[in-house]
């Protein structure tokens, strides 16, 4: 589903970069309904984007504030809403379900609609920030610095007489990078690095933005050094990751020869995604802050031979809650 969003995104920034291309050199003859085709094409993918992910609903503004004309703003809209409800068709007898699921992470302080009663934990809010940032820097400096850089080119366009004329990628590029930044705020509540996905599908326009058009010629003395330190911040997360995912493949494995040390009592595994009633059980159970624990371990047949891997933690749970990785 991942790589499905990158493509799709990266498909609405290559649409919107056109545009905008066709916008800095005027309305072409012949392409009176050019804004319109924009509209219909940036909504199917938009909402295609929606329906496959509800992290994706901060992206979902960006063609609305890009494209001009209230007319084709409506238009935007009215499609999206059309092909977000064709995509929802099979789902329709969830609709409730969903909208209660919805409102539950808007109404809780952690991840997934757990937690107390409220929108955000303040301490854990910026403890999640500060980490979500550091997994992702080189992705974070570049919204950052585009939303900066974009907004200073505003600013300056302002003080040129005519200076709104051909200002078409500073405008664009705030509004990404905008919808980016609010998406990041937003994913900081749960401190996944993949709800960024949606949003990383248009770094490309970023950088097509930011190197492509011209406009921050202003900004040429520190783009080199802000290309440096962000190149070097991601060829040192990359070893990072290399390095974490070198500990787990050991830590997994570890635990998998623990396994083959029972004869005849061999020892299941799963994690997230995984299609079984067992981790069905644990999911919900895991959900009720293993209520039913107890009871689980005694309705399920073997169930001291029956462990999930989380993801989020990074350590192995039985039924009843964490276990001891060397046992």
């Amino acid at each position: 589903l991942e790589s499905f969003l990158v493509g799709g995104w990266v498909l609405v920034g290559l649409v919107m970069f056109f545009h905008g291309r066709r916008g800095r050199a005027g309305e072409p003859p012949g392409c009176r309904h050019a804004s319109l085709v924009f509209a219909i094409l940036a909504a199917f993918l938009a909402a295609t984007g929606l329906a496959a992910k509800i992290n994706s609903a901060p992206l979902v503004l960006l063609p609305l504030l890009v494209v001009r004309g209230w007319r084709y703003k409506l238009a935007y809209l009215s499609c999206a809403s059309a092909f977000l409800a064709l995509w929802l068709i099979p789902d329709y007898g969830q609709l409730e379900r969903m909208a209660g699921w919805v409102k539950g992470l808007a109404t809780h302080t952690q991840r997934y609609g757990s937690g107390e009663t409220g929108f955000l934990d303040a301490r854990s809010y910026v403890h999640n920030a500060l980490a979500l940032a550091g997994k992702n820097l080189p992705y974070f400096l570049l919204i950052t610095g585009s939303f900066v850089l974009a907004a200073l080119a505003r600013l300056r366009a302002r003080k040129v007489p005519d200076g709104a004329r051909g200002n078409e990628s500073s405008d664009i590029l705030l509004a990404v990078s905008g919808c980016q930044l609010l998406q990041f705020l937003i994913t900081c509540k749960f401190q996944e690095s993949r709800y960024l996905i949606p949003g990383m599908g248009l770094a490309g326009l970023d950088l097509l933005l930011l190197l492509g058009t011209g406009t921050f010629v202003f900004a040429e003395p520190w783009l080199k050094p802000v290309a440096l330190v962000s190149g070097l911040s991601g060829a040192l997360l990359a070893v990072s990751q290399i390095t974490s995912l070198h500990d787990r493949t050991a830590a997994h494995l570890k635990v998998l020869a623990a396994g083959e040390n029972f004869p005849g009592r061999p020892r299941r595994i799963y994690s997230y995604g995984a299609s079984s009633p067992y981790y069905a059980w644990y999911f919900g159970n895991s959900f009720s802050g293993r209520h039913y624990g107890d009871l689980i371990h005694r309705m399920v047949p073997a169930s001291d031979r029956i462990f999930f891997y989380s993801n989020f933690a990074g350590n192995y749970l039985n039924y009843r809650g964490p276990v001891n990785q060397s046992a």
